[in-house]
């Protein structure tokens, strides 16, 4: 009986051993990660191309209809950035819970069809809302923008975000992964208002 006896506990040790590992697998597989890094970039890149070149009169041109100059556009992406960082960090310190990663897992195009600006309106709340002031030139916002981005980028590559579940500031069901997708939805949304400032026909023209 010692043989089977043996065989028995290697098999009991191994089924731990393997239990013990799907339990340390992580819920964000590596597609999630690459989905959001690549709208990151993608993100960042916009943001850069369209700023990068601009002269202070351009910066801070405000449009006639009392919108917020490209300054004030950037100011508040930050602002949402930062802010979303935030309540992504409070909401990993939920008790790891993989149960709704699929349910949402399915709500990332839906949170990408916020960039439409023609198909959803928004207002932002008070808190969010820019001076157009604090970046005096697109360089000191270009730089806080890719440290801004770089915490974010570890966030994604490191952190086990879909295990870990909350509300987002509407009170919706969420998790913390979802939390940055919309913060990188919003990004893109509000890089198309500062293309649009460009477009208006008192936009200062390089000199």
């Amino acid at each position: 009986m010692k043989a089977p006896l043996t065989s028995l506990i290697a098999l009991l040790c191994l089924g731990l051993a393997l239990t013990a590992r799907a339990q340390e697998a992580p819920v964000t597989t590596k597609e999630d990660r690459a989905m959001l890094l690549k709208k990151v970039d993608q993100s960042e890149k916009d943001l850069i191309k369209l700023v990068s070149k601009l002269t202070p009169e351009q910066w801070t041109y405000v449009p006639e209809d009392g919108g917020w100059s490209i300054a004030g556009v950037c100011e508040h992406i930050l602002i949402a950035e930062n802010g979303f960082q935030m309540f992504a960090g409070q909401t990993m310190t939920s008790p790891a819970d993989g149960s709704r990663a699929e349910e949402m897992r399915g709500q990332f195009e839906g949170i990408f069809a916020y960039v439409d600006r023609t198909q959803m309106k928004a207002e932002a709340p008070e808190t969010a809302r820019p001076t157009g002031t604090k970046y005096a030139t697109p360089d000191a916002f270009l730089a806080e923008l890719k440290e801004v981005l770089a915490k974010k980028r570890e966030m994604i590559k490191t952190a086990d975000l879909r295990a870990h579940l909350g509300k987002d500031p509407r009170g919706n069901d969420t998790d913390a992964y979802n939390l940055l997708a919309f913060a990188t939805a919003h990004t893109l949304r509000h890089t198309l208002q500062a293309v649009e400032v460009t477009t208006e026909g008192k936009y200062p023209a390089k000199k």
